[in-house]
């Protein structure tokens, strides 16, 4: 298994993040609770830091 993640990327959540940052046109950082275990999701946009 590949742990670089592409554009276009299906991903499932297996462990929740300390917080995670939303896609919308003024991201913000949300906590965990946001999302759940188990769902599912494609990778918009990647801005990886440091």
């Amino acid at each position: 298994m590949s742990t670089e993640f592409k554009v276009g990327d299906r991903v499932r959540v297996i462990k929740l993040p300390p917080y995670v940052k939303t896609a919308e046109p003024m991201p913000m950082l949300r906590p965990p609770e946001v999302i759940h275990i188990g769902e599912e999701g494609v990778i918009l946009d990647r801005r990886p830091g440091g």
